[in-house]
């Protein structure tokens, strides 16, 4: 059985461009001036399962403003300011995008996200089970309760004296 390899769909690059190389097999990835190619990937190769070895860059533009930290967390700027990452300190969770990119060097392609506090899981206080066996405000239950223990007794004590014997 022979297999033929498949081909690579063409990558889509914004604000930029793509050679493809090696009848196909090969790709360089390019980006229009003053914009810079995240992450900074110059090639890729076609695999033979059809899937391009590595991701396809986008093409940021520096010049957004900084974004601030979020409270409980910091913030990285990355490949010239073009790229935010968020993160949030320990016992803090990210809720919205941890990467925020500067696409046209005006406008960050998002909102700053929040760290939200872990709630702490809290152990419900265990359950007293209050036992009616031993409940001597329930009087039927207490007397029958007692009875029960009579008979325990008479029987161990019927085995005792039989054991006696042997």
């Amino acid at each position: 059985m022979t297999g033929r390899r498949k081909t690579c769909e063409q990558p889509v690059i914004e604000n930029g461009n793509y050679f493809l190389r090696r009848e196909g097999r090969m790709v360089e990835f390019f980006c229009d001036t003053d914009f810079i190619r995240v992450p900074d990937i110059e090639t890729a190769i076609c695999r033979i399962t059809g899937e391009w070895s590595k991701e396809t860059p986008v093409c940021l533009k520096t010049g957004c403003e900084a974004l601030p930290a979020p409270s409980n967390g910091e913030v990285m700027l990355e490949y010239s300011s073009t790229l935010a990452i968020f993160s949030c300190n320990d016992g803090y969770t990210l809720k919205g995008a941890e990467y925020l990119a500067c696409t046209d060097g005006n406008n960050w392609n998002g909102t700053e996200p929040v760290c939200d506090v872990i709630p702490v899981p809290t152990t419900p206080a265990p359950v007293q089970k209050h036992s009616t066996k031993h409940d001597l405000t329930n009087n039927s239950r207490a007397t029958v309760n007692f009875e029960s223990l009579k008979q325990i007794l008479l029987l161990t004590i019927l085995i005792h004296g039989i054991m006696k014997r042997y």
